[in-house]
């Protein structure tokens, strides 16, 4: 009996123990964007122990999904997703066009195993309404 009622403490919290060490996901991967007169630079600086899916990060623009090259990545057999691409230390790509409002959609996880909900950062600025014509 009494080691069944330890069993259960110590599986009452399964994260136990991972709050010093899992960072928070602002400080795991470092979200950042720079305009220009073209279009907007975005940029991810992914901290040593974790890694961004490539397949989950996404870009829309005024309400479009619009492309956004990455870089290839490498593979990863992850125990959620199977076979993916993950991309890890600064990790950059760039929309070619302004827009009134830019969404951008990522989601990353620890080596440890602790993954992080999607994040979605809003993008808006002077520099970027410019309004479409209808």
């Amino acid at each position: 009996m009494i080691a069944l009622s330890v069993s259960l403490k110590s599986s009452a919290d399964p994260f136990r123990g991972l709050s010093t060490e899992i960072l928070p996901v602002e400080e795991a991967f470092r979200f950042g964007y720079v305009e220009s007169e073209i279009g907007i630079d975005l940029f991810w600086q992914v901290q040593p122990g974790y890694f961004l899916y490539r397949d989950k990060i996404g870009v829309i623009a005024s309400g479009i999904r619009v492309e956004a090259p990455l870089p290839k990545g490498k593979w990863f057999l992850d125990a959620t997703f199977g076979r993916v691409k993950v991309l890890e230390g600064f990790v950059t790509s760039s929309i070619g066009a302004l827009h009134e409002e830019v969404s951008v959609h990522y989601q990353g996880c620890a080596e440890k195993g602790y993954c992080y909900p999607p994040q979605e950062k809003v993008l808006k600025s002077k520099k970027m309404l410019i309004k479409s014509k209808k």
